[in-house]
Order: structure tokens, then C-alpha cells, then sequence
């Protein structure tokens, strides 16, 4: 047992300073009741004078406590980064999931078919009548009535002027939606007539084809008669097709690595494939056409000559009966190319090779 060391000396008016071997400190009170302050914290100690019953209350948080709270909070605070963190990567793994499946599902979405036919028969309202959006703006003006307020300060008349401005504004809409209809009917006839600049003007102001633009792909087309589409693809891989995979690893974080050539080919034929079937249906959604040729339009090194050539990685020609029952939404897109006349040569450890195109057919 090592020897202790304590003492005390009265300051005056209950208060006394204490020294230990931990340090100095003080202590102030009366007989049975004293608070001390000390090297280990503060301390509250009542007692029944003459029974030696006593209580002692340790008061606030001690260095040791204050030490463990400080680390508890910086635990706490690396744990949030942590999953903070974790939650990053896997948003991010999520999002270039997400955008593969993009890749190889373009043909799952298409526009609503245009029966032009019923648009032509079907203004919006008929030449002389008050269009719908008049209509309503009177039916307000007539079924309007005053509140309390409007009452109170005066203000019914100047709702009324108000009500009468909606009324003209509504004709101009009507009028409007009169004259969009009727150069779209204008239009729509000269569909239905097989006049082929007018399914140039469709393809041109509803753009269809813009999310593959915005991919990165590219097009042209023509019009070799009133039944007959020929579409270019061009679909520049380079852009479309991401150089890496990203998965999660075990310890949470994101991992890149450069995509094998067995994926890389996989992803680009699915993704050219989804194309052409979008396209497909893009066109015989808007246009009276039957048959559908497009070529693909993708890049290959060239050794001979040490860079990149462009030539015909698929021509397909799809016509709309076909195409009308295949289930597009469980088919794998490449192999449903087999329900059509195509030219194509892939291989999964070489991918495409340039083919010849389809000719267009009289």
C-alpha cells in the first residue's frame, strides 16, 4: 500500500483549499452539506451529522467523460462520412446501370400512331362556333358573384372588367388552336397523299429521333417512294458505348475498370439493334409507310492503313406487319432481327464486321 498525501487549509467562511497528490482544489459549505471542486470534477456531499450517513453527487462531466463524449461525437461524425459515402457509390453505380439499360431498351418507347385520318375529320371546334377556351371564360363572366370583400370595397366592377379581358384572351387561344389544326390538317392530307416532303416536315418538327442525337448517334434519311423509308444510322460507338465498368466493392466503394471486348461488343450489337427497331416504329407510328430500310452505320480499325473507317455494320429492312407482332417488351433486340431480311456478321470476341447493304426494292 503506497502513501497518500492530503491537506487542508481553512480560507474563511466555510470555503476551504484542499491539497492531494491528483492536484489542489476547493471546497465550500457547512456542517453536513459541502460542494468541492476538484482535479476530478465537482462534487455535492450531504450528510446526518452524528450517524455518519452521507450522500455524494458527482455534479457536471469530468475530464475522462469529457474526453469519451469528444471521442463518441467523432466516431458518430466518421460513421455519417461513412455512409455518406457508401451512399454516393452506390447512386452512382445505379446511375451507370441505369444508362446501360437505356442503351439496349431504345425500342421499348416509341410515339403514340398518328391516325391522321382522324384528325383531319376532328376540329377542335367547328368554323364559326365560340371555341371551348371562349366558352368557359363566359361561362365565368355569367356565373360570377360578388364576395363580401368585393362588396365591401368596391371592387365587383373592376372583377367584371377583369373577367371580360379573360374572354378575349380565351378567343385568341381559340383562334389559335383553330389555325394550328388547320395546317396540321393541311398536312396531314398531303401525308395521306404520299407526297413524300410532307413526311420530311413531320420528321422534321416532331424529332423523334432526338434522345439518339443526344446519345451521341447520328442520321440521315430519304424517301425512295411514298411506301418506302432508307435511314442511315451513324452510330459512333465511341460515344455511345462507355470505355468502363463501374461495379461496388466490398468495402463500399466505386470500382472502374476498362470493359472487356466480350461486353463492349455485346452492349454495342444490343444497342444497335434497340435502334433499328426504334426507328422502325418511330416511322410507321408518324408516316404510311410499309417497309423500313436501315443501315448501321458503325467504325473499324483499319490496320493497312493504322485508323478508324466508317462502313455498314447491320442493314435491316423491317416491315410494319411484322414488326406489329413481335412483343417488344420481353424479345431480345438482336435476336429479333432473325424475323427480317438483314445483312449482319458478329461474333462475341470479335464483334461487327462490315456487311453490304440491303437495296432498296421497287
Amino acid at each position: 500500500m503506497g502513501f497518500g498525501f492530503r491537506k487542508s487549509v481553512n480560507l474563511g467562511g466555510g470555503v476551504r483549499m484542499n491539497f492531494s497528490k491528483k492536484g489542489v482544489g476547493l471546497s465550500a459549505g457547512t456542517k453536513g452539506a459541502r460542494v468541492s471542486v476538484g482535479p476530478s470534477g465537482t462534487r455535492a456531499r450531504a450528510s446526518v451529522p452524528g450517524t455518519g450517513i452521507y450522500y455524494n453527487q458527482k455534479l457536471g462531466a469530468s475530464k475522462t467523460s469529457t474526453r469519451n463524449s469528444a471521442y463518441t461525437e467523432q466516431q458518430r461524425q466518421k460513421q455519417l462520412e461513412k455512409e455518406q459515402q457508401l451512399e454516393l457509390a452506390q447512386n452512382e453505380v445505379k446511375a451507370f446501370e441505369d444508362h446501360l439499360d437505356y442503351l439496349t431498351s431504345m425500342h421499348k418507347e416509341a410515339t403514340e400512331n398518328f391516325d391522321w385520318n382522324h384528325i383531319i375529320a376532328n376540329p377542335p371546334f367547328a368554323a364559326g362556333e365560340v371555341g371551348p377556351n371562349e366558352q368557359e371564360a363566359i361561362e365565368n363572366l355569367e356565373n360570377y358573384q360578388p364576395t363580401f370583400l368585393e362588396k365591401l370595397f368596391r371592387r365587383t366592377e373592376a372583377r367584371k372588367n377583369v373577367l371580360r379581358e379573360e374572354i378575349q384572351q380565351a378567343a385568341e387561344e381559340d383562334h389559335q388552336l383553330r389555325e394550328n389544326w388547320e395546317s396540321l390538317k393541311q398536312l396531314g392530307e398531303q401525308v395521306i397523299a404520299g407526297e413524300t416532303s410532307s413526311y420530311q416536315k413531320v420528321l422534321d418538327d416532331l424529332a423523334p429521333f432526338a434522345d439518339m442525337k443526344d446519345l451521341g448517334s447520328d442520321f440521315d434519311y430519304a424517301f425512295p417512294d411514298a411506301n418506302t423509308v432508307e435511314f442511315r444510322l451513324y452510330v459512333h460507338s465511341e460515344k455511345v458505348i462507355p470505355e468502363k465498368e463501374l461495379s461496388l466493392t466490398k468495402t463500399g466503394k466505386v470500382s472502374r475498370k476498362k470493359m472487356t471486348k466480350t461486353n463492349f461488343y455485346a452492349l454495342y450489337q444490343d444497342y444497335v439493334a434497340s435502334c433499328v427497331l426504334r426507328i422502325a416504329r418511330e416511322l410507321f407510328a408518324l408516316l404510311p409507310v410499309e417497309h423500313v430500310y436501315i443501315h448501321a452505320i458503325g467504325e473499324m480499325f483499319d490496320s493497312s492503313i493504322g485508323k478508324e473507317v466508317e462502313g455498314t455494320v447491320l442493314s435491316v429492312r423491317v416491315d410494319r406487319e411484322t414488326l406489329k407482332e413481335l412483343n417488344l417488351d420481353r424479345i431480345d433486340c438482336s435476336d429479333s432481327l432473325v424475323n427480317f431480311e438483314h445483312n449482319m456478321k458478329f461474333r462475341k470476341t470479335k464483334g461487327f464486321a462490315f456487311v453490304d447493304q440491303l437495296v432498296v426494292k421497287d
